[in-house]
């Protein structure tokens, strides 16, 4: 009961204080809000004072990269820049064509040319056509043997015929043989060398007839009559165009043995010489008419094409030969030019040649062209005497052999009994 009594009596005395404080609790409201007002004050403060430190320490790094920043040298009147293509213009570049070559030729003098055109009269031993043919057709002619001559593709594509790496053409000359006995399907003439690899098939072609009857070449080296030809083609040699060095393999000691025994009807180039006469040693002339590497046949005329000694740019014929004045050989050069001749003597092949050189060395200094590096030239070599195939003729000679103080280089050949 004393429990009981005591309950009302304190929340009479709650009640009794919240009432008695009201003017307590709006100051103290007043208090609170003027107390949130300054935090809010402090916190402004606080943050504007941290804005500023913040830009004060980036403002102070800025300053810090910056004069850590290397300094950077500074080009005076030169700038560099980088080059592309399209610097250059649009405009492509197209090769001149054939005709446009020969008129620049034709203007520079640079090719030695006869004043009258001469007549092509060599002629194809397997398709019997004369001169060369079309680039993408027969193709050049190429020497077989003396005044035998036969088309580029009329060999290559012969049967027997295979290429090796350095461009030779081997079995040319069995080819060749054996091709005389067929003849064509097309034109019934023999010489047909290109057969259809179709088994048990018999066609036999010239390389111009069958490129006209519409036989298939393939990048193999096969060949399909139309007959045989499938729809679906593979591989197809679209073009018969050869640019690469062809020639044909054969014996060349043999070749010019055969020439020198067939008399002055046949001519020996080789490069820019031309061998006419080999001439002969008297047993009296043996003795003066050599050095220890070279041979002074009398007699021995070759044609080189060298620079013009009159014109700059220009080639001239130069006609040398080998001379007995007084037991002792003489050199002679020659020139022919616009119709004009001037003979050049000495007794030694450089210096009749340095007559020749010396006019085109001032005609290059003048122009300020290429030198002419007159010590590395020697006469022997610009009067042919050094060539493997005119050295052999001229040490098969009579009466060379019993030369003790010359350096052979090939020795007598018996093919070449002269």
């Amino acid at each position: 009961m004393e429990e009981e009594d005591e309950e009302p009596c304190i929340k009479q005395e709650d009640n009794t204080s919240r009432a008695a404080t009201p003017h307590q609790d709006d100051a103290r409201t007043d208090a609170e809000d003027t107390a949130e007002q300054r935090s809010l004050a402090d916190e402004e403060d606080s943050q504007a004072s941290m804005g500023s430190v913040h830009r004060k320490r980036t403002a102070a790094q800025h300053t810090l990269h910056k004069e850590q920043e290397p300094i950077t040298k500074k080009w005076k009147d030169v700038r560099w820049k980088l080059w592309t293509v399209d610097f250059v213009g649009g405009t492509k570049y197209e090769p001149p064509s054939e005709e446009e070559v020969a008129r620049l030729l034709d203007a520079q003098d640079i090719c030695v040319k006869p004043d009258k055109p001469v007549e092509d009269t060599r002629q194809c031993i397997l398709c019997h056509d004369i001169g060369d043919g079309e680039t993408n057709g027969a193709a050049r002619l190429l020497n077989l043997d003396v005044d035998l001559w036969v088309h580029l593709n009329c060999a290559l594509w012969s049967q027997e015929v295979y290429e090796t790496c350095n461009g030779a053409l081997m079995n040319v000359a069995s080819a060749c043989r054996r091709a005389l006995q067929l003849t064509c399907s097309r034109c019934h003439r023999t010489g047909a060398s290109l057969h259809c690899f179709r088994l048990r098939c018999t066609a036999a072609y010239h390389f111009p007839c069958a490129s006209k009857d519409g036989c298939s070449f393939f990048k193999d080296k096969s060949i399909l009559c139309p007959q045989h030809t499938p729809r679906n083609l593979e591989n197809v040699l679209e073009s018969m165009a050869v640019f690469r060095r062809v020639y044909i393999n054969r014996d060349e000691h043999k070749q010019v043995a055969s020439m020198i025994h067939k008399g002055e009807q046949n001519l020996l180039r080789v490069g820019s010489l031309i061998f006419l006469s080999i001439g002969q040693l008297l047993p009296h002339q043996l003795h003066n008419f050599h050095t220890q590497n070279c041979i002074y046949p009398v007699g021995y005329k070759v044609v080189r094409i060298y620079w013009s000694m009159h014109k700059l740019g220009a080639r001239s014929r130069y006609t040398c030969s080998i001379h007995d004045v007084d037991g002792q050989p003489q050199f002679r050069i020659q020139v022919s030019y616009n119709g004009q001749e001037k003979v050049l003597t000495h007794n030694t092949p450089k210096g009749v040649w340095q007559k020749v050189i010396q006019p085109i060395q001032n005609f290059r200094r003048e122009a300020q062209a290429i030198k002419v590096f007159s010590n590395f030239i020697t006469g022997e070599d610009l009067f042919g005497l050094t060539e493997p195939a005119i050295v052999r003729i001229t040490e098969s000679l009579p009466g060379v052999d019993t030369l003790s103080d010359y350096n052979f280089k090939y020795g007598r050949s018996p093919l070449l009994e002269l």
